[in-house]
């Protein structure tokens, strides 16, 4: 084994031990040689939300991001899937999937101040690329994102983590369409053909403009996992 802290070998016996990637290595008694990359999952965690009910559309999204560490509770025992997501958690969200890097603060935008929750994520996210200001220089961290935004949002993290995010998906058969802002057009066509988007009232309007609550936020952002880290 390459990594005996994720899986061990014994007596021809591969014993996972923790969560990881290790290389395996078998060498036959004529001296041939092969390997094979066995990857070690952690034990699910059982949600600790009474909020998210089984029957629920959202349920296997929520316990898949909750899984993945991607998103975590309002609270300890709540998780408020029908509740909005601001720009500040959002930008909490991709600086957690890059391993919180430490930014050092500077008054990019006059509305982040020092010290506030979302502070040190909304600067990384800017510098990234993922998330920007307005056209008034604000950033407003506790906006309510739409889902036009989040959209965009993640896909400006997939170009940031080198995937190519080219897409020819027709969307204007949509019945809301037009109500997409330009800029996001581009973005929601990428979105809808990875998974991210199937739109509303049987897959025909997108309701661009409307908030993305947190259950939304979260089957986009575990399609955009599997995307990404495919």
């Amino acid at each position: 084994s390459s990594d005996e802290a994720v899986a061990t070998v014994e007596n021809g016996v591969v014993k996972a031990v923790k969560a990881g990637t290790a290389t395996i290595t078998v060498t036959t008694a004529n001296g041939l040689t092969d390997t094979c990359v066995v990857t070690v999952k952690a034990k699910a965690k059982p949600l600790p939300f009474t909020d998210v009910n089984e029957i629920q559309w959202y349920h296997p999204w929520i316990n898949e991001a909750y899984q993945l560490g991607l998103m975590t509770g309002a609270s300890e025992t709540l998780f408020k899937p029908n509740a909005n997501m601001n720009r500040g958690m959002v930008a909490i969200v991709f600086h957690r999937m890059e391993g919180s890097k430490k930014v050092e603060y500077s008054k990019v935008f006059p509305d982040v101040a020092n010290n506030q929750y979302y502070t040190t994520s909304v600067l990384w996210a800017k510098q990234a690329g993922v998330i920007n200001g307005y056209t008034d220089g604000t950033f407003k961290p506790l906006r309510n994102v739409s889902r036009e935004e989040m959209a965009t949002m993640i896909y400006n993290f997939a170009k940031y983590k080198g995937l190519n995010v080219k897409s020819n998906k027709d969307i204007t058969y949509f019945n809301d369409y037009a109500k997409i802002t330009p800029y996001a057009r581009v973005t929601i066509a990428w979105a809808v053909e990875n998974g991210l988007i199937s739109g509303k009232d049987n897959g025909v309007r997108l309701d661009p403009l409307g908030h993305a609550t947190r259950a939304e936020c979260c089957k986009m952002l575990v399609q955009a996992y599997k995307v990404i880290y495919k």
